[in-house]
């Protein structure tokens, strides 16, 4: 099964939501009047034929000069980067406006194929009207009503041609699936087990209040999202002064295996108790190992004032965990299994990005806006001539230098803020190789 990134972009209030949820098939987007109701990106999963489509719903893309616009512009830059195609969605009712001129530059200067959708048309009558739209230079148009699905079935059909022509040997080639692993670690009796037991919707792990019941790592596939998930519960990890024998101390070389052969690992915390010693160790592994990491701080339902205490928690994983910078929080119960399922969504977009492929002309092009921009003191003598991606899971990047001697860690930790920043990969460990060139 192939994977195709769609990028559904355009002003506010043009219909994106509604068309998104029509897209996945579910009312995950809120739906509302009001422009600016989306303001960040949502990913929603599609299966169809033999395509797994990424939707990517955005913020209306508007030119009114205020922060929250420009942070709806910065996403939906984003989504047209990361996409493969572009879904550009205007209003048939109201017509030509000056910011849909300003996205369709947008996407010429990202070169990607699009479809123009003129929304809102509920009779062919209205579609007289649409020639002005020509004035954007879109190959592709179709007229359809979101509102009321009509030439949805025209759009798919467009979609799959478009997937399954334009470059789809190079698309295809860079994203062939492969299966996810998640591993689950955290200290003893943090609802490890729980967790998974919810989300497969049966009893098959030993639940019990006894910490320590889960001995060895047990791995669980399940179907989501057209990939085959594999949940690893492991031993909770306990400090080495309260390893009592050989069973556990042989059940925590597993679960550090398990960490070495998973994507993913959601490190489950007791709210009660918050992120301790511990924990601070094993997402130190974590990071060490290259994986992506996620928080999850189980047994929410048993607090008393939950959003003061989701507030203290920003400020704690900045102080404890500040070497893993934007790592994904999600409050969860396993006993009610609340937010279970945003957990695992907040995993299948990290991986989606931990497994990404980006092409050589765009890293390049970052590479001069790097070298372009002033550098900070003590990094002026270095040069980069140019880079190539390497590998990924996690995205690994090899960059040709003048002289390894001037690549101090300093250096080494700019670049890296500079590459997750323009790559977006916040939160996703990569790994920098440095060469000198010949």
């Amino acid at each position: 099964m192939k994977d195709i990134t769609v990028a559904i972009v355009g002003r506010p209030n043009v219909g994106k939501s509604t068309l998104f949820n029509i897209m996945i098939g579910k009312n995950r987007a809120i739906t509302h009047g009001q422009p600016g109701v989306t303001i960040d990106r949502q990913y929603g999963v599609s299966i169809q034929k033999d395509i797994r489509y990424i939707f990517v719903d955005t913020g209306g893309y508007d030119n009114k000069n205020d922060d929250l616009i420009e942070k709806i512009k910065e996403q939906t830059l984003f989504a047209i980067t990361e996409s493969d195609i572009a879904i550009f969605v205007v209003d048939g009712k109201v017509g030509l406006m000056p910011s849909d001129e300003e996205v369709a530059q947008v996407i010429r200067n990202h070169n990607k194929p699009v479809i123009l959708i003129v929304n809102k048309i509920d009779n062919e009558d209205k579609n007289e009207y649409n020639y002005e739209f020509y004035k954007l230079g879109m190959k592709t148009m179709i007229s359809i009503s979101a509102a009321h699905k009509k030439n949805i079935d025209i759009l798919k059909e467009k979609l799959h041609e478009i997937s399954t022509e334009f470059n789809a040997e190079e698309i295809f080639k860079k994203k062939e699936s492969d299966d996810m692993s998640i591993a689950i670690v955290g200290l003893p009796n943090a609802g490890k087990s729980s967790m998974i037991n919810f989300f497969l919707g049966e009893k098959r792990m030993v639940v019990s209040d006894i910490p320590g019941t889960t001995r060895d790592s047990v791995d669980t596939t399940v179907e989501f999202h057209g990939l085959k998930l594999n949940l690893i519960d492991t031993a909770g990890l306990r400090r080495k002064s309260k390893i009592a024998n050989k069973l556990e101390t042989f059940s925590i070389l597993r679960t550090i295996k398990s960490i070495e052969r998973t994507d993913i690992v959601i490190l489950v915390i007791d709210s009660k108790k918050g992120i301790t010693a511990q924990d601070q160790k094993i997402a130190a592994l974590v990071k060490s190992k290259k994986k992506c990491l996620l928080l999850a701080y189980n047994k929410i339902d048993l607090l008393d004032n939950v959003n003061d205490f989701k507030l203290s928690v920003k400020e704690e994983v900045r102080k404890k965990i500040n070497f893993y910078p934007n790592v994904g929080i999600a409050f969860i119960s396993a006993l009610t299994g609340y937010n279970i399922g945003k957990l695992i969504d907040l995993a299948f977009m990290d991986f989606q990005r931990y497994r990404a492929i980006f092409k050589t002309s765009k890293l390049n092009k970052i590479i001069q806006e790097v070298m372009e921009a002033e550098l900070p003191g003590g990094m002026r003598q270095i040069k980069i001539y140019y880079g190539v991606q390497i590998g990924s899971r996690p995205p690994s990047f090899k960059f040709f230098i003048n002289s390894k001697r001037f690549a101090s860690k300093q250096f080494m930790k700019f670049l890296e803020k500079k590459l997750t920043a323009f790559l977006d990969l916040s939160g996703i460990p990569v790994k920098i190789k440095l060469d000198e060139r010949k």
